[in-house]
């Protein structure tokens, strides 16, 4: 599945840090290699994303399990610090594979696609294991995960089954967000204090049912998880969002049963757990290409590539 941009920033090369445990043969843990990768970067002395690379491919997942398990403590320490970490030939050959994988690391609860609250479609393949996005096609822009609603995750897993042709892209792309809030601060200094100052509201525009077209065509049911009107509205009401039934964008007239609603007031800006460093975290960029598919909500396709489409 694709959850990428097919095009990114170049940047310097590898730390010396990282190329300095890879030229000793540095290890985490028996099964752990550290490694380098033609896509990793770094950005202001911070090396994205730390290589993982599996010193032994025919590892059995069980095997996989248990070092995940037992080196827990360091890959956290890796992840905080890189900000992502790529592991890179394990042998998670199937959506089962990858749920083990991801269900070894201790304490790391589920956020279900029952219960977020992500615009996207997406089908369960296996116990927390999901598709990015049924409705998707083209390339995917910067975003946090759910930033746009009070609900969101704090780590994301991705797993490539079956790699893109080459030049059809695949890639996922990876951008420092403390980095694009600094960056963003000294170039636009006004636009970064009222990020900070008032926060962010997203309009939302939703069907009864699901519209597997769209990139963002979650329906109002699923996206509350709720199943009739009045469910919908009380927990509208306990969140504070605010609502309007059989409207469209720009006013259209729709059926009694689409949702156009407003969240409450969510931050822009937040500071990484466990430091004091402040990030740009906030969906204002994929807002501009979900504003385009919501402007068809209630017609099948519609689904953009943001890349293109986006005027």
């Amino acid at each position: 599945r694709r959850a990428a941009v097919e095009r990114f920033t170049p940047f310097l090369p590898a730390s010396p840090s990282v190329a300095a445990m890879v030229a000793t043969g540095e290890f985490i843990g028996r099964l752990g290699r550290v490694d380098t990768a033609p896509e990793q970067r770094e950005v202001d002395g911070i090396t994205m994303p730390f290589v993982i690379t599996c010193a032994e491919p025919s590892a059995s997942a069980a095997a996989v399990s248990a070092w995940v398990a037992a080196n827990q403590a360091e890959i956290e320490a890796k992840l905080a610090a890189h900000g992502a970490v790529l592991f890179r030939g394990f042998p998670l050959r199937s959506a089962a594979d990858f749920d083990a994988f991801v269900c070894s690391f201790n304490g790391w609860e589920d956020l279900s696609y029952e219960q977020s609250m992500s615009f996207a479609v997406r089908k369960r393949v296996a116990n927390r294991i999901c598709t990015t996005n049924e409705g998707k096609s083209g390339g995917l822009v910067y975003h946090h995960e759910q930033a746009q609603t009070p609900l969101w995750p704090s780590k994301v897993f991705f797993c490539c089954e079956k790699p893109a042709e080459p030049g059809d892209g695949g890639a996922t792309g990876l951008v420092h967000s403390a980095l694009v809030l600094e960056r963003l601060r000294a170039k636009h200094p006004h636009f970064v204090d009222l990020c900070e100052r008032e926060g962010v509201r997203y309009t939302i525009f939703a069907g009864p049912e699901q519209d597997p077209t769209k990139g963002a065509g979650r329906s109002w049911k699923s996206f509350f998880h709720v199943d009739t009107r009045e469910e919908c509205e009380a927990r509208m009401a306990r969140g504070g969002w605010e609502w309007e039934w059989g409207v469209g964008p720009r006013g259209a007239k729709l059926g009694p049963d689409f949702l156009r609603c407003v969240t409450p007031r969510l931050d822009a800006v937040k500071t990484a757990p466990g430091t004091d460093r402040k990030c740009f975290f906030n969906q204002l960029i994929a807002t501009i290409a979900n504003a385009l598919e919501f402007s068809h909500v209630g017609k099948a396709g519609g689904g953009v590539d943001p890349l293109k489409d986006v005027p």
